[in-house]
Parts: C-alpha cells; structure tokens; sequence
C-alpha cells in the first residue's frame, strides 16, 4: 500500500478517495513528518469560508484516511494530524529520496546508476504534484519544488546519458523534453 500525489491523490489497494480526502491527504503529505493543525486543514479544503462543520469534516476526513492507510498512518498530536509513513510507502517523498540519491552517485561517477536511479524516481511521476492543493496558497511552495526537481531529474538523466555515450537514447529524452517543454 502506498499513497500517491504525483498526479490525482490516491491510495493505492483502495477505492477513490473523496475530494475532501484528497485534499487532506495532500496537505499532510506536504508537511511531511510535521504536525498540521486542523484549523489548517480546514484552510486548505474551504479557504477563508470554513463552515461551522469545518472541524467535524476535517475529523472525518481523518477517520476515513486512517481506515485507508493503517490506524497509526496519521499520528494525533498536540498541534494537530501528522503522517507518519515511510519514505517509500509515499510517492513524493520516494521520489524526493531517488533524485537525492541521483545527486550523491553522479558525485562518484556511477553514472549508469544515476540512469537507473533516476528511472525510477521519474516513474513514480503521473501528473502535476499535489494537484489538489494547486489553489490553496501555502502549497505554492511545495509544488513549485516538486516541479523543479522533476525538471531537474530529467535533465540529470540527459546529462547522464551523454556523459556515458548513450546518444540514441539521450536524443530521444533530449526532443522528448524539448516537446513537453519548447522554452526550457
């Protein structure tokens, strides 16, 4: 089981999630391994309109997710609901880890393992990050690293593979980007 917001926000193993759910989990998700108050959850889903449901929604939403994911996925704490999974079991912060991994091997050389690595961590990438959270202000952040990093894995890849003299495949990857992104 994992939880994937590259792309739509799912669980994998588990049904849609609701728009709400969605959310929740892409804020949480964002805020990896911090406390996120309900107050900000609520942010999140409705902006400044929070109803005066608001607080019960957020719980539900929470009671919902935990049933997804595992009673102890998402911690209660004082300050508020934090995700507590591992690195690999979320897709965002697996690929975080990979392009981070990427960086340490091309500074010893091992190029092919930069390829491979770097493979990886781009197959984990189904569509704009956290997409949920495109509207909600304090996500901005988040997603403008998550885009760049991925523009920067695809270009270490290139780098890679003209380092290693893979020309066939690094023209291909080369007119791939340039189509997906002609001023880049």
């Amino acid at each position: 089981m994992g939880v994937c917001v590259l792309g739509l926000a799912r669980v994998e193993g588990v049904g849609a999630l609701s728009p709400r759910d969605r959310v929740v989990l892409g804020v949480l998700v964002a805020n990896r391994g911090v406390s996120v108050a309900a107050d900000q959850l609520a942010d999140a889903l409705w902006g400044e309109a929070v109803p005066v449901s608001g607080r019960k929604v957020v719980q539900g939403a929470v009671a919902r997710l935990r049933r997804s994911l595992g009673s102890g996925a998402i911690e209660t704490t004082e300050a508020g609901y934090r995700l507590s999974l591992a690195g690999e079991q979320v897709d965002a912060w697996r690929f975080v880890d990979l392009v981070e991994r990427s960086g340490e091997l091309a500074e010893l050389g091992e190029l092919d393992r930069v390829v491979y690595v770097l493979d990886l961590a781009l197959a984990s990438w189904r569509g704009d990050p956290l997409q949920e959270l495109g509207r909600w202000p304090l996500a901005a952040g988040e997603i403008a690293r998550l885009q760049q990093l991925h523009c920067s894995a695809q270009e270490r890849r290139l780098e890679a593979l003209v380092t290693l003299g893979r020309c066939d495949e690094a023209i291909a990857a080369a007119r791939a980007l340039t189509a997906s992104e002609p001023l880049r």
